[in-house]
């Protein structure tokens, strides 16, 4: 079996709840909201695990929030690539109006990336998919990220025989 390998640079922590009626002024009281690990890789390995299949996860986690965002993904049975992030794990909210049915989503940016985090990330990918492996990199790319970085490591990838999937915004 070829080896797949998810690449999530821009992870998050995705909080969901409702309340009876979203609208501005009062305090909106929400129901307990539910958590779960978030972001493109991190969705396609759930997916090939549900179709049967084996896929790593390779997921930047900062501060206590990529802490809970790793034990998600532990308790989902994910296996994790965990990579120190440049900063505290983005969370992302959703709140459904119970009345009216619609969802307001609001989304962080994530943490600023360095060039040098950024390369330093882009070798861990290569070492982490090994020779051969289909690596998809999916999801938001982080603030500060390199544009080139999908060309760059599509390039080492493929001097491994390696190939890369590319499903991502900001590149």
């Amino acid at each position: 079996m070829i080896p797949i390998l998810t690449v999530t640079l821009n992870p998050a922590l995705d909080l969901a709840t409702s309340a009876e009626v979203v609208r501005p002024g009062p305090k909106l009281r929400c129901e307990e909201p539910r958590a779960d690990p978030g972001g493109g890789g991190i969705n396609v390995s759930r997916m090939i695990q549900r179709l049967g299949g084996q896929a790593r996860a390779f997921v930047t986690l900062g501060g206590a929030t990529g802490v809970r965002l790793a034990g998600l993904l532990e308790r989902e049975g994910i296996a994790c690539v965990p990579f120190t992030g440049p900063g505290e794990t983005r969370e992302s909210l959703s709140v459904t109006d119970r009345t009216s049915g619609g969802q307001y989503r609001f989304v962080m940016p994530g943490p600023h990336w360095t060039k040098t985090r950024g390369e330093a990330a882009t070798r861990a990918v290569v070492r982490a998919a090994g020779a051969g492996a289909i690596v998809v990199l999916s999801g938001s790319l982080p603030p500060g990220l390199a544009h080139d970085l999908p060309a760059t490591l599509a390039a080492r990838l493929a001097r491994r025989g390696g190939r890369l999937v590319l499903d991502t915004s900001g590149a």
